[in-house]
């Protein structure tokens, strides 16, 4: 045996087996930190999301806008139909054409920022896009449905999820 060091038997073994133990559980707790803060910074860069069923209620009652659906129910669309319509957001022409004549900046619907509700209106499975083009939204918008009256580049419309399709598009009223 050298002078400052132990044999290798089932005590040092131990400590040593110890030792990587800990270090792996700090490199672990670590690494799960950076994993929530990462996903933290990029929830905050999305700019739409999907609301409760409970915020259909409201969909019916928005104050300035025009062509709100009549709501029977509400839903929670999947993933898969958010994706899908997502995709379908900047290549629609209905859309396009919609925000082209309002008083949006953009005729690209990605640029604002979009709240999802699930809705039922006539037994159909719809999703309702409540957007508006804040450049700071307020702080409560990932939790209820914003809704600000008269004026301003606020819009909304219906996505059919089975058909595929954007319809009812409306915008808020001229303060």
């Amino acid at each position: 045996m050298i002078s400052g060091q132990c044999e290798c038997n089932d005590d040092c073994r131990q400590l040593y087996c110890a030792a990587v133990k800990k270090h792996v559980r700090q490199i672990c707790s670590i690494l799960a930190f950076v994993l929530v803060i990462n996903a933290s910074l990029d929830a905050k860069k999305e700019k739409w999301v999907v609301l409760p069923p409970s915020a259909a209620e409201a969909v019916s009652r928005l104050c300035s806008r025009s062509a709100l659906p009549m709501v029977d129910g509400d839903w929670q669309p999947t993933a898969a139909d958010i994706s899908t319509m997502e995709k379908r957001l900047s290549k629609d022409s209905y859309l396009e054409e919609k925000l082209a004549h309002s008083a949006g900046p953009t005729s690209d619907p990605r640029h604002y920022y979009r709240q999802y509700v699930g809705v039922i209106v006539a037994g159909r499975k719809l999703i309702y896009i409540n957007a508006f083009c804040e450049h700071s939204p307020p702080p409560y918008w990932q939790q209820r449905l914003v809704d600000d009256c008269d004026g301003g580049c606020n819009w909304g419309a219906l996505y059919d999820p089975k058909a595929g399709e954007f319809s009812q598009f409306g915008t808020n009223g001229i303060a």
